[in-house]
C-alpha cells in the first residue's frame, strides 16, 4: 500500500509539474472550449475565456453566456436577429472576437441588428440543422446565413465517418430530402466526464495529440505492405444525400417561421461546387459563392497557412460581400 501511494503521489506530482510546464513553455496548446452537450454532443462552455494557439497565431477567444462568440455589443431585445451557422470558419477561435465575421456584419450594418454567431469547430450541416432546432430562438429572427464549407463538409455528414477521438455528435440520416431520422448524441459517458474535466488543463490537447498519434502508428503496422494499386474513387452518395438533405430541411424550417435564408459556399473543389449549386438551384434554395464572389468584386481573401482559417481582415470582407448581396435589409 505504500508503494503504491507513493506512485500515485509522484503521478500526481509528476502531471502537476508538466501542466506547468506546458502553461508557461512554446509548447502551449491551451485549454479545451467544449463541453458535452445532450442536444448537440458538443456545446462551447458559457462564459468562458481562452486561448486558440497554433504555428501562426495565438488568440484570446470569448463566449458569452449562451455557448456564443461573444457580440461586441449586449443583445438588444428591441432589435431582430440575424443568426450565422457554420463550423470552425465561422467560430474563428483563431481572430480577433471584434474581427469575427458576425461582428464585423454588426457594425457593417451600424447594429440594427442582434448578430449571433452559432458556428462550432467540427460541425458540419447536419450539426448546425439540430442546432438551429434545439438552440437558435425564433421569437425575433429575421435572416438566417449558412455557412458550407464543402470540402471538408461532404465528408462530415456521414455517421459512419465520425472519428473515435472526437466528441460525440448529433447526426441525421436522410433516406430522402423529406424522410429522415434524428440521431442524438450518445448518452454522456464516463469518458466524457474525464474528457471536460480535463479540458480545463494544458495537458488535454497534449493527451490528445498523443493518443492520436499513438493510434495512427498503430494502424499503419497492423497494414502488410500490398502491391500499389491505382485508388479507386470514393462513393459519397449517401454523403451527398445527407448534405442536401440538411440543407434542404434547414431552408424549409426558415420557410416555415417566414424568416429569409441564405446558403454562404466556402469551396475550392469546382466540381463539388457546381453539384452543389445545380441541386440549390433546383430547390430555389438561395446561394453564394464566396470565392465567386470575392473574384467578381476583385477582393483578395487571405487564409493563415498554418490551418487554412480566414485571417481577421477575410472575415470584414466576407462580411462585406454578404452585405453588398442585398441579402439584408
Amino acid at each position: 500500500m505504500k508503494k503504491l501511494f507513493i506512485f500515485l503521489l509522484a503521478a500526481i506530482l509528476a502531471l502537476f509539474t508538466f501542466e506547468i510546464f506546458l502553461k508557461h513553455s512554446p509548447f502551449e496548446y491551451g485549454i479545451s472550449p467544449g463541453v458535452y452537450d445532450k442536444d448537440i454532443g458538443v456545446w462551447h462552455k458559457k462564459n468562458f475565456s481562452g486561448y486558440s494557439i497554433s504555428e501562426c497565431y495565438k488568440n484570446k477567444y470569448i463566449y458569452n453566456d449562451k455557448g456564443l462568440p461573444k457580440e461586441i455589443k449586449p443583445y438588444d431585445t428591441q432589435k431582430d436577429d440575424i443568426v450565422l451557422l457554420g463550423d470552425s470558419f465561422v467560430e474563428a477561435m483563431m481572430v480577433r472576437n471584434e474581427q469575427i465575421v458576425h461582428n464585423e456584419m454588426a457594425k457593417q450594418l451600424d447594429f440594427k441588428y442582434n448578430v449571433l454567431n452559432y458556428g462550432v469547430s467540427g460541425t458540419s450541416p447536419i450539426q448546425a440543422f439540430v442546432i438551429l432546432q434545439k438552440k437558435v430562438d425564433f421569437s425575433r429572427l429575421k435572416y438566417i446565413v449558412q455557412f458550407v464549407e464543402l470540402d471538408g463538409d461532404i465528408m462530415e455528414v456521414n455517421p459512419q465517418d465520425q472519428n473515435s477521438m472526437g466528441r460525440p455528435k448529433a447526426y441525421v440520416a436522410f433516406k430522402s430530402l423529406t424522410n429522415y431520422q434524428i440521431i442524438p448524441p450518445r448518452p454522456i459517458t464516463l469518458k466524457d466526464k474525464i474528457g471536460d474535466f480535463l479540458g480545463d488543463y494544458q495537458i488535454y490537447f497534449f493527451i490528445k495529440k498523443l493518443t492520436y498519434s499513438l493510434q495512427q502508428k498503430l494502424s499503419n503496422k497492423a497494414v502488410e505492405p500490398t502491391v500499389k494499386k491505382e485508388k479507386e474513387e470514393v462513393d459519397l452518395s449517401e454523403n451527398w444525400r445527407n448534405l442536401e438533405g440538411a440543407i434542404f430541411q434547414t431552408h424549409q424550417l426558415a420557410k416555415k417561421h417566414h424568416i429569409k435564408f441564405l446558403l454562404a459556399i466556402n469551396a475550392k473543389d469546382e466540381k463539388k461546387k457546381e453539384q452543389l449549386q445545380t441541386f440549390l438551384k433546383a430547390h430555389n434554395i438561395p446561394s453564394l459563392s464566396i470565392q465567386d464572389e470575392a473574384k467578381r468584386r476583385g477582393v483578395e481573401l487571405k487564409s493563415y497557412v498554418c490551418d487554412a482559417h480566414w485571417t481577421d481582415e477575410t472575415h470584414g470582407k466576407i462580411a462585406n460581400l454578404i452585405l453588398n448581396t442585398g441579402f439584408i435589409d
